[in-house]
């Protein structure tokens, strides 16, 4: 456990069903882990997630994993015709599908899923899940993490720091952007105006030779608009 880490209690949603039972002894489960932050029922872009865990590594939140409760067999059967678990994929390192036991068979749960069963009162892992990368942006597990400290295995002022560091620091990305716009459109304008001196000086330089050939030439209206050059 964490400094200042609480024994959590059960997780439960106001129902009264074997998912949610299932669901909250696996949250239970997965917040008594050394190192780690649990949350249920996280929404994932229209998905919902019955449970979403990080490791916390050196101030990190890192390795984002997924579990899917299926406590019937229909419900289980349902999601594998649907395919509707694989639109957790994005969003987590590894997936894996929860169940009593009994309820499936190895050979069913999909290649890239894990399988964890609950038996006895105790979780045993059946099939390890795949390790995928995924891109799951920083913000966004801070932003979890803020709105579920209470349900979370470290204290609040630890995540609210994480999160004001991230604030911090895109604003100063903000800046070093603005920054840059501002001294690129300079540069620009800079370079317009040399090529408009260029442009003045070979024009000069073309009524000069002129007039030295041929004296009357020196009055004429052809380099008027030496910046038509640029164009």
């Amino acid at each position: 456990m964490m400094p200042g880490q609480t024994q959590p209690e059960p997780y439960h949603y106001g129902r009264s069903t074997a998912h949610d039972d299932l669901q909250a002894t696996l949250l239970h489960w997965l917040a008594n882990q050394s190192g780690r932050a649990a949350w249920g029922e996280i929404d994932l872009d229209g998905a919902r997630a019955d449970a979403y865990a990080v490791e916390i590594v050196r101030r990190k939140l890192v390795n984002p994993h997924i579990y899917e409760v299926k406590a019937a067999r229909s419900d289980f059967t349902g999601e594998m015709r649907t395919g509707k678990w694989r639109k957790y994929l994005p969003w987590c390192c590894r997936f894996d599908f929860v169940t009593p036991a009994g309820l499936c068979e190895r050979s069913e749960i999909p290649e890239e899923a894990g399988w964890l069963v609950l038996e006895d009162g105790n979780f045993r892992r059946r099939k390890r899940a795949q390790v995928r990368e995924a891109s799951v942006p920083d913000w966004f597990l801070l932003r979890v993490a803020l709105h579920r400290a209470p349900h979370m295995p470290v204290g609040r002022a630890w995540v609210e720091r994480q999160w004001i560091d991230h604030i911090r620091s895109k604003r100063r990305l903000g800046a070093e952007v603005a920054n840059f716009i501002r001294n690129k459109a300079k540069a620009h304008a800079e370079l317009y105006q040399m090529k408009a001196r260029v442009a003045d000086l070979r024009a000069e330089f073309y009524r000069l030779k002129a007039a030295e050939a041929h004296p009357d030439f020196a009055t004429s209206d052809l380099f008027e608009n030496p910046l038509e050059e640029l164009k």
